[in-house]
This record gives structure tokens, C-alpha cells and sequence, in this order.
């Protein structure tokens, strides 16, 4: 509570203004990274994990939007690395699973393409199968040789060539 001169009674400090002592003539904002959602506060609340205030003087703190993350009395959400994404509100960041990629600020994990392939969790893109080697499926973790009578001398494919009448394979 405050007061200004020659006043009957004090005022209440708002929500988002708070006041630790005794005898004042105004609140205090809470700084950014900071809320207070009730009247009559001697102190202010830092924002949880996955949430932020970044202006002062509010009430109440905003999740972090997918993509983005935070600490404990953040007052903004950081991007999340790539090979990583977040859903909203997230203290942390997840990694991509084998088989899937992401960049920056990402909300979900793509599957790899047909062709491609990342063995690896939290990877930022997915590398081609090299040649004599396909992959037909999406999210795969490997690419698989080709068979005995087909072939594929381009990288990045999803399937083997036949080999046509008069040519053949052979391990």
C-alpha cells in the first residue's frame, strides 16, 4: 500500500506493481521476466519455465510459443537449435528422432525423404543415399543396397533401376 500527502487512507498497489516498505508514496513495476497477478503485493513472481514477460509492470506472464523455450524469469524465449523443436510452453528442447530433421525454431521434427537418410538423433538435415544404394521410405535410418539385377548410379534416389535386356549386376 502507498499514500500521497494529506491523504485519509492508503492505496492499494495494483496488479503487476508491488511495494516492500513501509511508508512509501508509490508501487513499484515488476520488472520484465516478472509478474504479479494479485493486488496488495510486497513482492513480484518470476515467470515459470516456458513462459516470459518481457515489458514491466504486467500481471500475468505468456507461454513461449512451439519453437521456442525458456528458463526460470525469462523476460523472451530463445529459438530452439536445430536438430531440436518445442512445443508451446516448453522449458527445454527436444531432439529429433533418427530419421527425421529440423532447423531452428522448429515445432515439430520433418521425416527424412525418400532417398534420404539420418541415422543420427538432433540433425539439421538428412544425407543422400549414395549411389548403388536407395531408400523408398520417408523417416528412414539407412539406405539399402541395391538388388541383384538392378542399379542406381545417381545419389539421393528412392529406388533401383532395372537393368535393361544384354546388362546385368553382380556383387
Amino acid at each position: 500500500k502507498y499514500s500521497g500527502s494529506g491523504v485519509e487512507f492508503c492505496s492499494v498497489c495494483e496488479a503487476g506493481k508491488y511495494n516492500d516498505e513501509k511508508g512509501q508514496s508509490s508501487c513499484s513495476d515488476c520488472e520484465g521476466g516478472f509478474a504479479q497477478p494479485s493486488n496488495s503485493s510486497t513482492s513480484c513472481d518470476a515467470c515459470e519455465a516456458g513462459r516470459y514477460q518481457g515489458a514491466t509492470g504486467q500481471a500475468s506472464c505468456s507461454d513461449c510459443s512451439a519453437g521456442t523455450f525458456s528458463l526460470v524469469g525469462a523476460s523472451s524465449c530463445s529459438d530452439c537449435a536445430a536438430g531440436n523443436y518445442s512445443t508451446e510452453g516448453s522449458s527445454s528442447c527436444r531432439r529429433c528422432d533418427a530419421g527425421t530433421y529440423s532447423g531452428s525454431g522448429a515445432s515439430t521434427c520433418s521425416a527424412c525423404e525418400g532417398g534420404k537418410y539420418n541415422d543420427k538423433k538432433g540433425q539439421s538435415s538428412c544425407t543422400e543415399c549414395a549411389g548403388g544404394r536407395a531408400q523408398p521410405l520417408t523417416n528412414a535410418t539407412s539406405c539399402k543396397d541395391c538388388e541383384l539385377g538392378k542399379h542406381q548410379s545417381a545419389t539421393g534416389q528412392a529406388l533401383c533401376a532395372v537393368c535393361e535386356p544384354g546388362t546385368y549386376t553382380s556383387l
